[in-house]
C-alpha cells in the first residue's frame, strides 16, 4: 500500500507502508481540511457539520462516515470554488454520475441518511475530486437523489434537483459497434405478460405529474412520452421498412369481444378527461411543419384490408361534450355537422362561427355551404343537384 506525507510547502511524497496505518478523528464542529490530513477516516456524529476540502493536490485521500442514528446527521463536504467533484459510483442498486461543475459540494441528506454511510474522496491535482468509494445515499448540489433502492428485482429512485441541469432517473444509451444485418435493440423495452384476468396491464407509462405546485409555475415542454427521431447525420440512410417517431404495432388472432357502455379497441388512443377551457390552444392530436421543411401528408390513412372509416371524429355530446365544429382547415373554414334542414336553421345553430368555404352536413341528406360571412341567413346555401 502506498501512502502520501505532506512537507512545508503541501507537496505530497509518496513512502511505502505496511497497510496498518489508519488515522482516525471524530468531528463536532465544521473543519476545514489541510494536506496534513490526507489518510485521515473522519467519523462524524454531529449534525449539519460542513466539512471544507483543501484545494485539490493529487494523491490527497480523505473519508467520512457517519456514525450517527439512522436519519439523525446530515453531512455535507464542500470543494474549493475552482475544484469539482467527479466520477460514477453504485448507490444501492442505481448508478449515480457526479455532473463535474466547480464549487458543487457531495451531501449525506439527513433524511436519508444512516449510521455507517461512508464516502472516500481522491484529489487529482488538476480538476478536483474522484469519488472513490461509497456507501448509502450521497448526493451532489445540482443533482440531488433523495433515494434510489433495488427491491424484489425491481429499481426505485426518487430524485429532488434544484439547480439548473438535465437529471434522469433511469439512462440507457446503446451504441452500434460494427454493421449489424439481423441485429439491433429495443432501446427500453416494457413488456406486461398477461395470461389471467387483470384490471389494467400497461407495456410502459410516462406520467407528467402536476400536483406538487403550491403556486403558479412555468413550463417549457412537458411531455408524459417523448419520442424523438435525430437525423443530423450528413450521411444518407436507406429504409427498408419504416421509419417512425412512434410506432404502433397491433397483431395477432385472439378474439378482443367489449362489455360496458364505452369499450373501444384503438392502435392509439387520447382520452382528454379536464373540464378547464384554458387559455391556450388544445389539440388531441397536431402535426406541425416548420419552416422549409418537407411532409408529404400531415394524415394519411393506407387500407389495405377492412377499414370503416379512416378518420372518425366523435362528439360525445349524450354525455356532455360539446364541439363548435369537427374539423377546422387552415383557412379558417370549417366542417359542421348537424341536423339542421334549411338554411336558417343552419344559420340559427351555427351564427357567426366559421369562415366562407365552411360546410354543413346534415342528417337530414343535405349539404350547405357558407358563401358569405355577413351574420345573416343568407350566408349558407343549400347545395342542389341538377
Amino acid at each position: 500500500m502506498k501512502f502520501y506525507k505532506a512537507d512545508s510547502a503541501g507537496n505530497m511524497t509518496p513512502f511505502e507502508g505496511d497497510g496498518q496505518i489508519r488515522y482516525d478523528e471524530t468531528l463536532t464542529a465544521n473543519k476545514t481540511l489541510t494536506v496534513n490530513d490526507s489518510g485521515k477516516v473522519f467519523l462524524i456524529g454531529t449534525d449539519g457539520l460542513t466539512i471544507t476540502l483543501p484545494s485539490t493536490v493529487t494523491g490527497l485521500e480523505y473519508t467520512f462516515i457517519n456514525i450517527g442514528a439512522d436519519g439523525a446527521v446530515g453531512i455535507t463536504v464542500e470543494p474549493a470554488a475552482a475544484d469539482k467533484l467527479m466520477g460514477s459510483f453504485n448507490q444501492n442498486g442505481s448508478m449515480v454520475t457526479m455532473s463535474g461543475t466547480d464549487d458543487k459540494g457531495i451531501v449525506n441528506t439527513k433524511a436519508t441518511a444512516n449510521n455507517g454511510d461512508a464516502l472516500t474522496i481522491l484529489g487529482d491535482g488538476d480538476d478536483g475530486w474522484y469519488v472513490k468509494d461509497c456507501n448509502g445515499i450521497w448526493t451532489e448540489e445540482s443533482q440531488t437523489v433523495v433515494s434510489a433502492s433495488f427491491v424484489d428485482g425491481v429499481i426505485t429512485s426518487d430524485i429532488t434537483q434544484t439547480a439548473d441541469s438535465y437529471g434522469w432517473a433511469q439512462k440507457s444509451v446503446w451504441r452500434t459497434g460494427a454493421d449489424m444485418t439481423s441485429g439491433g435493440t429495443y432501446g427500453t423495452w416494457g413488456l406486461a405478460r398477461v395470461g389471467h384476468s387483470t384490471q389494467n396491464a400497461l407495456g410502459s407509462k410516462g406520467q407528467l405529474y402536476f400536483r406538487d405546485m403550491a403556486a403558479d409555475e412555468t413550463i417549457n415542454i412537458g411531455a408524459a412520452i417523448e419520442a424523438s427521431l435525430d437525423l443530423s447525420d450528413t450521411w444518407g440512410l436507406t429504409v427498408a421498412s419504416h421509419l417512425s417517431g412512434l410506432s404502433v404495432s397491433v397483431t395477432g388472432t385472439g378474439a378482443v369481444t367489449g362489455s360496458g357502455d364505452y369499450n373501444k379497441f384503438n392502435g392509439a388512443y387520447v382520452y382528454w378527461y379536464t373540464i378547464t377551457n384554458f387559455g391556450i390552444e388544445t389539440n388531441g392530436f397536431l402535426v406541425e411543419t416548420r419552416p422549409s421543411s418537407n411532409l408529404d401528408y400531415g394524415f394519411n390513412v393506407y387500407n389495405s384490408g377492412t377499414m370503416t372509416a379512416g378518420l372518425w371524429i366523435h362528439n360525445n355530446v349524450g354525455q356532455g361534450g360539446t364541439m363548435v365544429s369537427d374539423v377546422l382547415l387552415s383557412s379558417g373554414a370549417k366542417v359542421f355537422t348537424g341536423s339542421a334542414a334549411n338554411s336558417n336553421a343552419v344559420y340559427a345553430e351555427i351564427g357567426t362561427d366559421g369562415a366562407t368555404g365552411s360546410i354543413y352536413l346534415s342528417t337530414a341528406g343535405l349539404l350547405f355551404v357558407q358563401v358569405a360571412h355577413a351574420g345573416a341567413n343568407a350566408d349558407w346555401e343549400t347545395v342542389t343537384t341538377s
